[in-house]
């Protein structure tokens, strides 16, 4: 089962930072979860909150600053202060390490197209990583969104780049909503809403199943039950203990 580290290892550093990202690596995580916004000036940062308030210094929408205002603001110290002066990453920044690291280390990008619309991200996201091609990119990247249009949109842009469907509860047709969707290769439901009949379904149509956000260690004994892909956590060094018993 896949350990996927979600916004890094963000139980022990400020979610979406590059720092967080590092320790994920260092705890021999399968890979990592992150964020994407676009910022006024058309750039692509690393961030989960459309508000700033919760993870920065700096109050007011992501969208409506620039990329070099977001630079000017702690993204660290909210955590703890031993973080202080971290800075938000550009996706640009962080694809320019993705790329050093293991050619079997992979990356789920979750485009924030909620409660607006990042017109044109989807191409602006693929572009940056075309610009430093990776070993294997389509068994390395995935793009998740609960916004299940913007993974059409992907698939226009690159059909062999893998996608998944977030979302919470339990749909219907599950195989159905996938084919509307892409089709998406992967689905990522909220561990609550895990179910036997949804999984199997996925699985016998060959689609993926990755669940978020498991942290507790009763949470980890809980989705073992379960065929699953993979678990997107805040401790991946808690998840390989929980999974490897």
């Amino acid at each position: 089962m896949l350990i996927i580290a979600h916004r890094g290892a963000s139980g022990y550093a400020p979610e979406n930072t590059m720092v967080a990202f590092l320790l994920a690596y260092q705890q021999k995580a399968d890979g990592v979860e992150l964020d994407v916004h676009l910022t006024a000036d058309g750039e692509i940062v690393i961030c989960h909150d459309d508000a700033l308030e919760r993870t920065s210094n700096c109050r007011g929408e992501l969208r409506k600053k620039t990329l070099a205002e977001l630079k000017r603001y702690d993204f660290g110290s909210w955590f703890g202060t031993q973080f202080s002066g971290e800075k938000i990453p550009s996706f640009a920044e962080f694809w320019d390490w993705f790329v050093t690291t293991d050619e079997n280390f992979i990356v789920n990008i979750e485009i924030k197209n909620g409660p607006y619309i990042h017109h044109g991200i989807e191409q602006k996201l693929l572009d940056i990583i075309y610009s430093k091609p990776i070993k294997n990119p389509y068994d390395r990247i995935i793009v998740s969104c609960f916004h299940h249009n913007t993974l059409n949109k992907v698939k226009a842009v690159d059909a062999q780049i893998k996608t998944a469907l977030l979302f919470e509860g339990t749909p219907v047709d599950v195989v159905s909503m996938c084919k509307q969707s892409g089709p998406s290769e992967y689905i990522h439901p909220c561990y609550s809403s895990l179910d036997n009949a949804m999984i199997a379904a996925a699985k016998s149509a060959d689609i993926g199943v990755n669940t978020w956000t498991v942290n507790t260690v009763e949470q980890l004994e809980y989705v073992k039950q379960f065929n699953l892909t993979g678990v997107i956590t805040n401790y991946p060094d808690r998840a390989r203990a929980a999974l490897e018993k």
